[in-house]
């Protein structure tokens, strides 16, 4: 999950970039009749509109310099993992706000047919990225601070390379999705006091013990993703073409 304001809340052949993934074009089912698993970056969720924004994304994803090198390594190498991974990775811009005004961008992961790999979903939240107010303030001076010096389709970038972080752990990394479901159920238990309002010191104890771990489970689930992000942004902002 990319919260921009608090940063604390997972081989194909290769499709060319800034081209449609493959395997958009595989059909639903094959000649068995069996489901057919579309795998790579899926964008037949995006409208015109949206798609013309992704393929601006793929370009900058994809984008070399005179020697023929990605201008932006860490973003090509997430982009091309995740069009090759064998995974299927739709794309989503919702128009509708996210349920925080504060979240840029979410991973869902998505029921598949028995047999198939796991897929999942990044919804990117344009609008709330397009309105994220960012600033460096004399007590943030060495804090990193999502956006600052981008705006528009490169913002969009530095919080998909956010998400795709996450995606390839999901998807690849039994002890981070055991971290997830750890943070899923605590969340439920501590949800559970919330709403049964004791006041008691066994209660209050306990939740205090349950926030503290989900502070703890959500910086661990944060960190790499966060790191990714800040490597993207370094080469964004150091970049004379954004």
């Amino acid at each position: 999950m990319r919260n921009w304001f608090s940063l604390i809340l997972a081989a194909n052949l290769l499709a060319p970039i800034g081209a449609a993934c493959v395997a958009e074009s595989i059909p639903k089912k094959d000649l068995t009749g069996r489901p057919t698993q579309r795998t790579g970056l899926l964008t037949d969720r995006l409208n015109k509109k949206q798609l013309q924004v992704w393929r601006a994304m793929e370009q900058i994803a994809g984008a070399k310099d005179q020697t023929g090198q990605p201008l932006y390594p860490s973003l090509h190498e997430l982009y091309i993992w995740a069009q090759t991974s064998g995974f299927s990775i739709g794309i989503e811009m919702p128009q509708h706000e996210s349920i925080s005004p504060y979240e840029a961008a979410e991973c869902v992961l998505e029921q598949t047919p028995s047999g198939m790999m796991p897929g999942l979903t990044i919804r990117i939240y344009v609008g709330v990225i397009d309105k994220a107010r960012v600033e460096r303030t004399e007590s943030r001076a060495n804090d990193f601070i999502p956006f600052l010096g981008l705006s528009g389709v490169a913002r969009y970038c530095e919080t998909l390379a956010h998400e795709l972080t996450h995606a390839r752990q999901w998807l690849t990394d039994p002890a981070y999705a055991q971290l997830l479901r750890e943070q899923e159920a605590l969340n439920t238990q501590f949800l559970e006091l919330v709403h049964r309002k004791a006041k008691d010191n066994p209660t209050r104890r306990r939740k205090l013990e349950l926030q503290h771990r989900l502070t703890e489970l959500g910086n661990r689930i944060e960190a790499s993703a966060i790191s990714a992000e800040k490597q993207v942004w370094r080469e964004l902002t150091s970049s004379p073409m954004i």
